[in-house]
C-alpha cells in the first residue's frame, strides 16, 4: 500500500513530495495566503509499529522561516488518541527543511505543526461558555467568518478585553482563568 497524505479536511494543511518507508517528505502550503504558516494531515500507508522521518521541505519558506521553528515539536496522534509530541525536532538550516521523528503505530497516524483548534472548534467552545462570558461580533473575515469578541467578567464592572480565539490553546487557559465555570 503507498504512502498518501491526506489534507482535505477542516484546518488540514500539507502536500505530499515524497515518501518512501522510512522518510515522508512533506510541505506546508500557503493556500489562500502569502507565507505557509503551519501543517496538519493524516498519513496513512506506513510501516507498522515502526519510526518515520517526517521532513518539511519548505521550512525556510515557512512565516518566521527556519528560526520561527527552533522551538517547535511537532504533535502527533492515532485516531481516536490524544495528541502526543514527536521528538527529536531538528533543523537543517543548510538544506532549509525541518526533521522529525514520529512512531507510527498501526500505520496511520495524523501530524500537526501544534495542537489543531479550528473555527468549528471555536464555535462550539463558545457555546459551551457560561453566562459571564459575553460574546458579540468584532467583524467578518475575508472568508466570511465571524471573528468573535469576548468579555469575560461583568461589563459594568470588569476591565474590557479582547480575545480573538484563533488557533489558540492559550486564549481557552486565560478565560478559563478568570470565570468560574468555563
Amino acid at each position: 500500500m503507498p504512502i498518501r497524505l491526506r489534507s482535505d479536511y477542516e484546518n488540514a494543511n500539507g502536500r505530499l513530495v515524497s515518501a518512501e518507508p522510512a522518510s515522508v517528505r512533506f510541505e506546508a502550503e500557503a493556500r489562500n495566503g502569502r507565507w505557509p504558516l503551519w501543517f496538519r494531515f493524516w498519513l496513512s500507508g506506513l510501516p507498522r509499529d515502526a519510526e518515520v522521518e517526517l521532513v518539511l521541505a519548505n521550512a525556510s519558506e515557512v512565516l518566521g522561516g527556519l528560526a520561527g521553528l527552533q522551538h517547535v515539536q511537532p504533535l502527533l496522534r492515532e485516531a481516536g488518541q490524544p495528541w502526543r509530541r514527536c521528538a527529536g525536532a531538528m533543523l537543517d538550516a543548510e538544506a532549509g527543511e525541518f526533521h522529525f521523528a514520529c512512531p507510527t503505530g498501526p500505520g496511520e497516524i495524523e501530524v500537526a505543526f501544534c495542537h489543531p483548534f479550528s473555527y468549528s472548534d471555536l464555535e462550539a467552545w463558545l457555546r459551551d461558555l457560561p453566562g459571564e462570558v459575553g460574546q458579540s461580533e468584532l467583524a467578518v473575515s475575508p472568508g466570511g467568518l465571524s471573528v468573535p469578541l469576548l468579555r469575560v467578567g461583568d461589563a459594568r464592572t470588569a476591565r474590557h478585553g479582547i480575545w480573538i480565539a484563533a488557533a489558540s490553546m492559550r486564549v481557552r487557559r486565560l478565560v478559563r482563568g478568570r470565570c468560574r465555570g468555563c
